[in-house]
């Protein structure tokens, strides 16, 4: 039956019947994004309710930090405790970007943040 047939684009309401939307990880994404907001190169994009939100990483960023590459400077930021993932590894078009996750805990994520915003200041 064609009801049986779900897409992407349906309403959650009708893949799980009686679900309600709510905004996700609200806090969490405030955190992250107050503590990389005006650090100097790094251009953050707001998510619309992902677990994630993703940087444009600028070559003067890079300069300050003597790093070539973000892939370097990716590899710098997990030496240094800070999970994240370069944007080359989601495809060329992403590749002078950074995603960070906040899927972890609000006490991690206020940590991990105040790490971050410490190492590039």
């Amino acid at each position: 039956s064609s009801d049986l047939a779900l897409s992407i684009e349906d309403p959650i309401e009708k893949i799980v019947p009686n679900a309600t939307q709510v905004p996700v990880n609200t806090e969490k994404e405030e955190i992250f994004v107050q503590a990389l907001n005006g650090i100097e190169g790094l251009y953050v994009f707001i998510p619309q309710g992902a677990f994630y939100l993703w940087c444009e990483v600028e070559q003067k960023l890079l300069d300050r930090l003597n790093l070539a590459s973000v892939e370097d400077f990716s590899e710098f930021l997990t030496a240094q405790g800070i999970g994240n993932a370069p944007g080359d590894s989601f495809g060329v078009s992403c590749k002078n970007a950074i995603r960070f996750a906040f899927s972890c805990s609000t006490e991690m994520v206020t940590h991990g943040t105040d790490v971050l915003r410490k190492i590039l200041l």
